[in-house]
């Protein structure tokens, strides 16, 4: 029998270190349909919740629409898309309540492996391993007729014709202007405006390391910055005026922080949030140019052992993070939410710990306008062959319920975006 467990603040900090078998997995890289960018956007908020329109800065100020300010929409419908480790893509129409059925389109798979996804407006940005159209775009996505072929291709060629291991999408975000950020794990390519422009984009800039391996990025967007994760010793790096760079190969302009080994990444009202075997916090991340050590870190005291997190991201000012811990004597797989995330100062423990005793394995989560989570579960994907299952939560910011644990039509969940 399946058992969910949501764990209060005071408790939560004690369950952290026990022997549970947890997961998360933390989507963020929907667009409004208006076309405004979500929480999982690379991209920076005001350092005052009222000083503007902001994305996902948990308010909505007087004057701001649903079609600049994420948070001015009222709690509704959304739609849920997975990529499957098959390659096939599943569709699901009004999540408000969805249980545990089949989509209401599939896109078959591609003739090339893919890897990611993200949305814009009434379009659905596919990355694949192709070596010659390593982007897909598909229109009207949740119609069969708009799931049959892609609307328009990104070819090679306008990410410096390099081989498919440069070309590859790990992640994909869309940020404001369209601006398509596509990361490889080894570097992060910047096609400006590539979300609307599809095929008539302009050559990309390609922002990477020596050593590559860079698995997390975010941009700075007041102080115009992409820092990302460098893991194998050079820590957090970054680039000045990314958005002014013409196409080619860019190494880094300086190193924020040398020990942090970061691999994910989020910039949410002028913090920087960087998840490696702890969370590490930059207050006023504009005011820095320079070698700077985390203000803040959170670890053990706040649920968070010292271990891999496969995933960290803030979601309507809520911090969440991935715990996967195994070992001989503990089996600690976990979701820690802590709301109010711009006021965190220092340790502390989690308002809820999600827990499932089916869950195998924490990697993205989600946190849409109506307060329900989801959460890509399953098998590392450095295994040959695994499965898993998208669960949702109610009420998961006061009480998470298990809704369902979404398995129809899916063998090994990759990725997926909620487009709300």
């Amino acid at each position: 029998m399946r058992k969910l467990v949501s764990i209060p603040t005071t408790f939560a900090a004690v369950v952290g270190s026990s022997l549970l078998v947890l997961a998360l997995a933390a989507c963020g890289q929907a667009a409004a349909s208006s076309g405004s960018p979500d929480a999982s956007t690379p991209d920076g908020q005001p350092a005052t919740c009222q000083a503007a329109c902001g994305l996902d800065d948990a308010c909505c100020p007087a004057g701001c629409t649903a079609a600049a300010d994420h948070d001015c929409r009222a709690p509704g419908p959304s739609r849920l898309v997975v990529l499957d480790h098959d390659g096939s893509i599943h569709v699901w129409n009004n999540t408000s309540t969805l249980l545990n059925r089949p989509a209401d389109t599939t896109i078959a798979p591609g003739s090339s492996e893919r890897l990611s996804l993200a949305s814009y407006q009434d379009r659905l940005i596919v990355a694949s391993k192709d070596p010659s159209y390593p982007l897909d775009l598909y229109d009207d996505y949740w119609t069969a007729t708009g799931a049959a072929t892609p609307a328009d291709r990104i070819p090679a060629s306008a990410m410096g014709g390099t081989s498919s291991d440069h070309n590859g999408g790990t992640e994909l975000r869309v940020g404001p202007g369209a601006n398509l950020w596509v990361s490889t794990g080894g570097g992060v390519w910047l096609l400006e405006d590539g979300a609307s422009k599809g095929s008539a984009v302009s050559p990309a800039a390609y922002f990477t390391h020596d050593w590559s391996q860079l698995p997390s990025f975010a941009y700075d967007a007041e102080g115009k910055r992409l820092l990302a994760g460098q893991i194998s010793g050079a820590g957090v790096v970054a680039w000045d005026q990314p958005l002014d760079r013409s196409a080619g190969a860019y190494m880094p302009d300086w190193t924020l922080d040398k020990g942090t080994a970061a691999w994910s990444m989020q910039i949410v009202a002028g913090r920087l949030y960087a998840a490696g075997s702890t969370v590490a916090i930059w207050k006023d991340l504009t005011t820095l140019h320079g070698p700077s050590a985390p203000t803040i870190t959170l670890g053990e005291s706040s649920g968070i052992p010292d271990t891999y997190i496969p995933y960290m991201t803030v979601n309507r000012n809520t911090l969440l993070v991935s715990v996967d811990k195994v070992g001989s004597l503990a089996s600690v797989r976990k979701v820690n939410l802590y709301r109010d995330a711009a006021s965190v100062s220092g340790d502390r423990a989690p308002d809820h710990v999600v827990i499932d005793a089916d869950m195998r394995g924490p990697q993205k989560t989600y946190l849409d306008a109506a307060g329900t989570l989801y959460i890509l579960d399953g098998d590392s994907q450095w295994q040959s062959k695994g499965q898993g299952a998208i669960y949702i939560y109610d009420h998961a910011l006061d009480a998470p319920v298990l809704r369902a644990r979404l398995t129809t039509g899916l063998s090994w969940p990759r990725d997926f975006v909620v487009v709300e």
